[in-house]
């Protein structure tokens, strides 16, 4: 078991490899403050010889997708690809917990579904307490936090590197999944956690949104500001969330609030240090 603390809250997990415990070992709570926190989030993981369908047929299992449990309406399989004919995990929520149930299988030291499932759980979670898992490379530069979105491979950690280079204070808060927390009022707050994608580049730190950037690759350098539905949709989309009705609700309410607290920007944008110029122009960072 580790005790851990993300985006203000503390966060037990029960049955996580030795892999999640390295990667989330700065955010342990040292031990003489455990008993001090109150654990509003449980997740419990576990390794199964064989997941039960509860009510999914096979014809149902699609490859490579999340599916809904139509007996429980807090539950959901991942089917295995390649695989279509069992799933490879279930989860299953109730208000403050998760369990996570993993099918077994051959030993492979790249088998990180503990870690990857468990910070779906974390997001899906999260949301009970006014925070959100929000698909960017977000970093902290002069005490404001700045995040960069956009589809996967459009480049948000090749523009991050720009920062890295050429403005030395710059500090990676998260570079694929910071946590944004919206229950302080004097502004929303761009929060590091364990997962951070491919890479462990992640700091357990957090600053005041000072921006979302949507990328856009171009041979020139250009920024404009992103308003009314036109920044709803480019903003819930990059949204963390899990396929309940419950989840979209919550999501589709903290994207409202994350409009009305902190601009949204597109920067379309080539790899030199001048696209790095005219973020700091427009945002006065």
């Amino acid at each position: 078991m580790m005790n851990i603390q993300i985006a203000g809250m503390a966060v037990t997990v029960r049955g996580g490899s030795e892999y999640f415990t390295k990667r989330a070992e700065e955010y342990m709570l040292p031990l003489d403050l455990e008993g001090e926190h109150f654990f509003p989030i449980e997740i419990a993981i576990n390794t199964m010889e064989e997941i039960p369908y509860r009510g999914v047929s096979r014809d149902e299992i699609q490859d490579n997708t999340w599916i809904m449990a139509p007996d429980k309406p807090c539950a959901i399989y991942k089917p295995l690809p390649g695989m279509t004919e069992e799933p490879c995990a279930m989860m299953e929520f109730q208000e403050s917990c998760a369990e996570i149930s993993i099918l077994k299988l051959e030993e492979n030291p790249k088998d990180h579904r503990d870690y990857i499932y468990a910070g779906l759980a974390f997001g899906h979670l999260a949301l009970n307490y006014q925070r959100m898992v929000y698909h960017s490379s977000c970093i902290e530069v002069g005490g404001k936090a700045i995040a960069f979105s956009a589809p996967s491979g459009t480049g948000k950690s090749t523009h991050v590197g720009l920062w890295k280079k050429h403005v030395p204070d710059t500090v990676i808060i998260n570079d694929d999944t910071p946590v944004f927390r919206f229950d302080r009022e004097d502004a929303v707050y761009a929060c590091g956690s364990p997962w951070s994608g491919k890479t462990d580049l992640n700091t357990n730190r957090e600053a005041p949104l000072a921006a979302i950037v949507m990328l856009r690759q171009g041979a020139n350098n250009s920024i404009r500001k992103l308003c009314g539905t036109e920044a709803f949709v480019r903003v819930f989309g990059q949204a963390r969330k899990l396929p309940f009705k419950t989840s979209m609700e919550q999501v589709t309410e903290l994207c409202e609030q994350l409009l009305s607290r902190v601009p949204v920007y597109e920067l379309t944008c080539n790899i030199s240090e001048d696209a790095v110029r005219v973020v700091r122009e427009a945002i006065g960072v």
